[in-house]
């Protein structure tokens, strides 16, 4: 809501930057409201613990999604923002393919039904997080989002 309140007439959601958007890269999807831990998976030994960093909220009816494979960076998202914000930087993008993924070097991909490939991390560098996520009772509260594999 707070992305929604800086907006002059908007109480769900600002989406300028998805009419805006010649390429339509920017997509509103509407959301549940929904709280899921965040957590860490760390390798201690032969062991894998897991902490709880924090929690993760969504409370707007709607989202805007980055579709890399469409956006261009031209920046018409950026230079129409009332808040000052630019999607095609600060949004996570996902990816249509697995080799759109890869070329790009950051972001998501939904690699099949349950599984989302990730990658955290814009550099060639080794050290970059790369990780799969099967998903399990998405959208049900109460329920993980996911783990890693």
């Amino acid at each position: 809501m707070d992305e929604a309140s800086r907006c002059l007439q908007c109480d769900l959601v600002c989406n300028v930057c998805v009419s805006v958007c010649p390429n339509r890269a920017n997509v509103a999807l509407r959301a549940e409201p929904i709280s899921y831990p965040l957590q860490r998976a760390e390798k201690k030994g032969t062991a894998t613990v897991v902490k709880t960093m924090g929690k993760v909220e969504i409370v707007q009816s709607y989202q805007i999604v980055n579709i890399a494979d469409f956006c261009n960076e031209c920046g018409n998202c950026d230079t129409f923002c009332p808040t000052s914000g630019a999607p095609y930087k600060d949004k996570f993008k996902m990816h249509l393919t697995h080799a759109s993924l890869e070329a790009y070097g950051e972001g998501f991909h939904l690699a099949r039904p349950g599984c989302m490939e990730t990658i955290f991390g814009r550099t060639r560098h080794p050290d970059r997080i790369r990780r799969h996520v099967h998903l399990r009772g998405f959208g049900s509260k109460g329920r993980t989002l996911g783990r890693y594999a």
